[in-house]
């Protein structure tokens, strides 16, 4: 009953607009009618932001008189919405802006009334309602607080960092192992690397760098738009979230939001020739599926997907909503409707053909949809369950796509993920849509079968004809390019394997108008990268450091693009700014700033600040979200969670403490005593403070009773260094008080009892030493099973220069004599690849090493 009162109401949607677009009979082409509107006559579910838009025929917004009232509004809730209405950038389109957000559950009822220029009466006179969603239901997982700006690493041995082609390379960066390069297209790689690193490349036929930028978060969709600006998705330093533009002085000169009410989408972002841009925005609602499918959940929250046109001001000119056309969410045919949270359309791509029109691709729906970029009509669907379409010369169909892209002429390229292709492949396809006979045809694929990527990909067709192939997941080469015939051109993986969301390559010149700069942090010192990528004519560079923001004091002068601080007081916070100055003595721009909190360590160290709370709060948090508690310093001096209203999620009651420097592959003791007013579980962790919080510590729940209790954990840190983890004290989902006091993390001596055995249930790379050398040093790791195991030397360029192992080990530790009398000095990469013959486990780690003769 539901699913035909659903589809019925559906029929008088559609009714209204035949309406209200002015096709009935009796419209003439020189009278006012509506091209597009928004919101959809009687739709329901609208953001309490939601705007106004319109869009006539034959009646621009110059020729009418009564403009600033020819729309109105009117609510059950409110009787009037007064607002503002302004013309679009593309002076056609009206947005009407309301002054306050709307009301939830209000049926709002719009009146569009125009008065032509020299006419007495209104030319269009259109009534119409929409509805707006009973509650606000932003996202199932908020954006994260990222800054794009430079985060501290921390080098443990020290020494000078890789330089390459003048380009000083962080320790933890991701190094590229070309394994074919035979006269590929000469466009720079770009590419985003996420493994518990976050960087933005612009990479070199040989994998040098040509740009990079480390971010705390994931910077998806990374590429050059057709107007010659760098985009880029980005979660930190910009409110709400969306994307940057750079320009090719790796400038940031614009950003882009999702309309008002909506949340932006990572997935992809088009710039188009006039200015306006289009975008993928998320909208959420809550349903009861339980009348739709059997074991429904009564209150879903189910995600979906829109796309919008947003002008050179910010301003939405249309808004394509999933929920107006895709209707039937049974249509999502792979998808679990019985879960609570539900990703309904998974929109993955945006794009314009070449007539002008949108393409979409909806992942959950296995569909690519083209749409009427000036009415909002849907022109054809293909693949899935509303198929307009026929297959020829293929049995298989697209299934849970990504990137649609147009090439002309009715063809276009798609990375055809293949979820649920029999058996499930990958590929990338090249189709022909033939709207005349309802045929897709396949005219070129390009697949391997042992290549299955559930998620991410993309398919570019380069400027000399090859194509570009991402597969995305960390167990593939990305990105491979292939020739027509199917001969490889190019091939590159990162030496530590990492999924990436889309590669490309594009023609590229830049030059950056100030430097770039990064820290890293030693066990004594701490290292200043720092590169004016682009400029040959930088001479040295002036440091200017200090215990405040924005420092203006030089610290020091270099020539090379690093420099090692060590006289720096130690449990201080520092900031700094670099400039490069030029051979006629010209001073750049400030770069961007960093800013670190030195904390130089030995073994046996305490890395948490006030761990007894006898400063009482001092170096500690509080986050109190959706729950009541409060924190107190205990007559003894313990700290006291106070809990009236516990909240559901053990994050919601925190005490938080930052800046804790963990090394990688050093071993940490993490210890405190803790108990409860009654018996329940908290969580006590060390994690990373930025968007994966990844669990360093190890640990899970921990019980406390009423007893007092002396809890210690021991764990190796086997992600890359971090300067500034955080001890994250979870207490929320019980309303039973906890109490916490003398808690402590050290690192732990290499021959402390114990650490041996720590080490050995894990595969490990140490770094090599001595480093630098000449011409012999030492390769240190840990084989945690039997396993079929490889050390591999590399140069710059990925290429195989020495294997100095290649056997079967048996669980222990390794120290492996390299002599590199034979090889020339530079900079090298050492890789350890392990497969496991007991667990299947596979293990893929990689460092650089130095060699000076």
């Amino acid at each position: 009953m539901f699913y035909r009162k659903f589809h019925l109401f559906k029929v008088f949607q559609i009714f209204c607009i035949t309406f209200l677009l002015g096709y009935q009979s009796g419209i003439t082409d020189d009278q006012p009618s509506i091209q597009y509107l928004f919101p959809m006559p009687g739709s329901t579910h609208h953001p309490k932001e939601t705007v106004i838009i319109v869009r006539f025929r034959n009646l621009a917004p110059d020729g009418i008189a009564n403009f600033d009232d020819c729309i109105a509004l009117r609510g059950g809730v409110s009787d009037s919405y007064p607002g503002a209405t302004v013309i679009s950038t593309d002076a056609r389109t009206l947005i009407f802006k309301p002054d306050n957000d709307f009301q939830f559950g209000d049926s709002v009822t719009v009146r569009i009334s125009p008065v032509k220029l020299g006419a007495s009466h209104c030319c269009l006179d259109t009534t119409f309602h929409f509805i707006i969603g009973f509650e606000s239901v932003s996202s199932m997982n908020e954006d994260v607080n990222t800054t794009w700006n430079a985060s501290a690493a921390i080098a443990t041995e020290l020494q000078d960092p890789a330089v390459i082609n003048g380009i000083s390379i962080p320790s933890d960066f991701p190094w590229a192992d070309i394994t074919i390069n035979d006269n590929p297209d000469p466009g720079y790689i770009f590419i985003s690397h996420f493994d518990g690193s976050f960087y933005n490349i612009i990479m070199d036929n040989t994998g040098a760098p040509v740009w990079y930028r480390k971010t705390r978060a994931f910077g998806a969709d990374f590429k050059v738009q057709s107007n010659g600006l760098i985009t880029v998705r980005t979660l930190r330093g910009y409110s709400p979230a969306g994307f940057i533009a750079m320009d090719n002085t790796y400038t940031i000169v614009d950003t882009f939001y999702a309309p008002p009410g909506y949340t932006m989408n990572n997935h992809d972002i088009l710039l188009l020739d006039n200015g306006h841009y289009l975008c993928i925005a998320d909208d959420y609602r809550r349903m009861d599926l339980s009348e739709i499918v059997e074991g429904g959940h009564p209150d879903a929250y189910v995600k979906g997907n829109s796309v919008a046109e947003m002008d050179a001001g910010d301003n939405p000119v249309s808004i394509w909503r999933c929920w107006d056309y895709f209707t039937d969410i049974t249509d999502a045919e792979h998808l679990d409707l019985t879960t609570r949270q539900i990703d309904y359309v998974h929109m993955n791509a945006v794009a314009l053909d070449l007539d002008g029109n949108i393409l979409i691709s909806s992942r959950q729906l296995s569909e690519i949809t083209k749409i009427n970029r000036e009415t909002g009509d849907i022109i054809w669907r293909l693949g899935g369950a509303n198929s307009q379409f026929e297959w020829t010369n293929d049995t298989d169909g697209i299934s849970y796509q990504h990137d649609i892209r147009a090439l002309g002429e009715g063809t276009y390229t798609v990375f055809d993920n293949g979820n649920y292709h029999n058996p499930p492949y990958s590929r990338a396809l090249e189709f022909v849509v033939d709207t005349s006979s309802g045929t897709a045809t396949r005219i070129w694929e390009y697949r391997e079968s042992d290549r299955f990527s559930r998620f991410g990909g993309n398919v570019q067709r380069l400027p000399n004809g090859n194509t570009l192939i991402n597969w995305a997941m960390p167990e593939y080469p990305k990105p491979i390019e292939v020739r027509p015939d199917g001969s490889k051109a190019f091939e590159m993986d990162f030496v530590n394997p990492s999924d990436c969301y889309r590669i490309f390559r594009f023609p590229w010149e830049g030059r950056a108008a100030s430097p770039y700069l990064s820290v890293e942090s030693g066990i004594h010192w701490i290292t200043l990268l720092y590169n004016k990528f682009g400029d040959p004519n930088v001479q040295y560079y002036r440091i200017y450091g200090g215990a405040r923001p924005h420092p203006d004091e030089i610290m020091a002068t270099s020539t090379n693009p690093f420099i090692h601080l060590s006289d720096l007081t130690n449990h201080s916070r520092y900031y700094f700014r670099v400039t490069a100055v030029d051979r006629q003595g010209m001073e750049s721009a400030f770069s961007n700033e960093a800013s670190i909190r030195i904390q130089f360590t030995e073994p046996g160290e305490n890395l948490v600040s006030n761990g007894d709370f006898s400063q009482g709060h001092q170096d500690w948090t509080w986050n109190v979200s959706d729950a009541q508690a409060s924190r107190v310093i205990t007559d003894v001096g313990e700290l006291h969670f106070q809990i009236e209203a516990a909240g559901t999620e053990t994050w919601q009651i925190q005490a938080i403490q930052t800046n804790i420097p963990l090394i990688k592959d050093n071993v940490y003791r993490f210890e405190y005593d803790a108990y409860a007013a009654s018996g329940r579980t908290v969580e006590f962790e060390v994690v990373r403070d930025g968007d994966p919080a990844i669990n360093y510590s190890q640990m899970g729940s921990t019980w406390l009773g009423p007893s007092p209790q002396h809890f210690t954990h021991e764990f190796v840190m086997d992600h890359p260094s971090e300067s500034e983890a955080r001890i994250v004290l979870n207490a929320g989902g019980s309303e039973a008080d906890v109490f916490i006091d003398n808690i402590s993390l050290m690192e732990i001596s290499s021959d402390a009892p114990g650490t041996t055995e720590l080490r050995t249930q894990q595969f490990l790379l140490k770094q090599n030493c001595p480093n630098p050398f000449n011409p012999v040093t030492t390769i240190h790791y840990t084989i945690a099973e039997r396993s079929e195991v490889t050390l591999s030397i590399l140069n710059v360029r990925g290429e195989l220069v020495s294997q100095p192992v290649n056997r079967i080990h048996t669980p222990g530790r390794y120290n492996q004599l390299l002599d590199a009398s034979n090889l020339a000095s530079g900079i090298y990469v050492f890789v350890l690849d392990v497969r496991s013959l007991q667990g299947r486990r596979l293990f893929r780690k990689s460092k650089k090493m130095t060699i000076l003769k």
